[in-house]
């Protein structure tokens, strides 16, 4: 049996480590008792991992148990991890399940320029493909699928989803354990809710989810992602890519050149790798990190700002707490040479004012 599971960040679900490929196998298989555990909805997944701060798996089940709970929680005595399918994969998954649910017909299943199809119920779906094509579903596990240069699709209700394709395509899910998935270029997806998903896949493309426990995930150049929520989590990958993420214990990550992340919240972390990029952590507890040539990290009182990379620059109000390296080259590559860790004190060390590290002492930098 085809399934979907969630793990931690390590690739562990109650203390048992799994790895990708490997076929696990228990003596004993009742549900919620004992045994291997898996959904077989997708978004059945995020009502035990949340988006923020999990990873998601294909599986395979065997010698599967007939016990059934409120949702698609099942229990096996044989598991294989088959892929790590990360949160756009598992948004993805979740739309063609709601879909392989629904018995399309002409009501709800429409072709061919400025079309569009509408479903309402519970287990609806609404397919819409073509120019300028628009599909919404309403209602409990519904879905909807535009496929098409200016789609859109919208699924509003519980377990909804939407699936957006093509040239200015855009997907909203509003609802608890939506997902919103939005592939091609100026696309965009919007998740609004409990447990919610986005993500957008493309060039100038945008995902944003707000809700406790929400993820926002976007992949292609000048992307963003905003999650707003507590526990939230907003990863973006792409040059000129940025994240932003508000929320207590939440987490912004920003990878390519010139790229930013932002956090804001207590207990928050940012993280932005490339050249010229930059990290902004606000709230107690919270840290910034930045990553590569001319990259800075700024973090707010009672937080920690850390740069690393060529001329790495670290900045912060008063109380917080700078960690900075200094790099030297060596036959053609880069080494660290010294770490250095400092608190703005307000007077030795400025407030709001950018160092790099320099013979192993704190230097003031402008602002370029």
């Amino acid at each position: 049996m085809k399934g979907y599971k969630g793990l931690d960040k390590d690739l562990k679900c109650r203390n048992m480590q799994y790895e990708v490929g490997k076929t696990y196998r228990e003596k004993e298989a009742k549900l919620c008792s004992n045994g291997l555990h898996f959904c077989e909805n997708p978004f059945d997944v995020f009502t035990y991992y949340p988006p923020s701060n999990s990873r998601f798996t294909e599986i395979e089940a065997g010698d599967v148990n007939n016990e059934t709970s409120g949702d698609s929680k099942r229990v096996s005595k044989e598991l294989t991890i088959k892929a790590e399918i990360g949160l756009a994969g598992l948004i993805k998954a979740g739309v063609e399940y709601i879909h392989s649910k629904v018995i399309w017909g002409k009501e709800n299943n429409a072709t061919g320029n400025y079309f569009g199809a509408s479903a309402m119920g519970n287990y609806s779906g609404a397919s819409a493909t073509g120019y300028k094509s628009g599909a919404s579903a309403t209602g409990n596990k519904s879905g909807a699928s535009a496929t098409g240069n200016k789609s859109g699709a919208s699924a509003t209700g519980y377990y909804s989803g939407a699936s957006a394709t093509g040239h200015k395509s855009g997907a909203s899910a509003t609802g608890n354990y939506s997902g919103a998935s939005a592939t091609g270029y100026y696309s965009g997806a919007s998740a609004t809710g409990y447990k919610s998903g986005a993500s957008a896949t493309g060039n100038n493309s945008g995902a944003s989810a707000t809700g406790n426990k929400s993820g926002a995930s976007v992949t292609g150049d000048y992307s963003g992602a905003s999650a707003t929520g507590d526990c939230s989590d907003a990863s973006v990958t792409g040059d000129y890519s940025d994240a932003s993420v508000t929320g207590d214990y939440s987490g912004a990550s920003a990878t390519g050149y010139k790229s930013g992340a932002s956090a804001t919240g207590n207990y928050s972390g940012a993280s932005a790798t490339g050249n010229y990029s930059g990290a902004s952590a606000t709230g107690n507890c919270s840290g910034a990190s930045a990553m590569g040539y001319k990259s800075g990290a700024s973090a707010a009182k009672g937080s920690v700002a850390i740069g690393v990379g060529m001329l790495s620059r670290a900045r912060g109000e008063e109380g917080a707490f700078l960690v900075l390296t200094e790099c030297e080259k060596v036959n053609g590559e880069y080494f660290i040479k010294d770490v250095k860790a400092t608190k703005v004190d307000g007077l030795k060390i400025k407030a709001d004012t950018w160092y790099t590290l320099c013979d192993g002492e704190f230097v003031e930098v402008s602002e370029d």
